[in-house]
């Protein structure tokens, strides 16, 4: 797969697609399956992905600009080396979401996932 531009899918299953060294562009994944996908190495520009089910996906080392993350489940996604800045992702659920530290500057989270993801600074939180 190659380029893809004005895509709007919804309700679709893709369960552990293969997208890596591809490039979205004004595309749109509506209440979608993508478990298991692959979008390690693809550019993802203004794209939107809402209310979609994206468990332990791989985002590895992919391009995001302009895009959203609406109210997705990425339990368990791998997005080590991404480029995230500027991304919300305050409306998903990210629980042991595989990132390296140096990942996260700009990343835009809730004060929650903001306590999940200082695991990676070696934090221990105590009450």
């Amino acid at each position: 797969m190659h380029g893809l531009s004005g895509l709007n899918l919804s309700v679709v299953v893709l369960w552990g697609q293969f997208f890596s060294d591809s490039t979205f562009k004004d595309c749109r994944f509506e209440d979608s399956k993508l478990d298991y996908s692959i979008f390690g190495f693809t550019g993802l520009k203004s794209t939107l992905f809402s209310e979609s089910q994206m468990a332990n996906c791989n985002f590895q080392d992919a391009d995001v600009k302009y895009t959203g993350f609406d109210s997705c489940n990425l339990l368990g996604a791998q997005m080590s080396g991404a480029k995230l800045k500027g991304i919300d992702f305050t409306t998903c659920d990210i629980e042991g979401l595989g990132i390296r530290l140096e990942d996260l500057k700009g990343m835009i989270v809730s004060p929650v996932q903001a306590m999940e993801l200082s695991r990676l600074m070696g934090l221990v939180i105590k009450e």
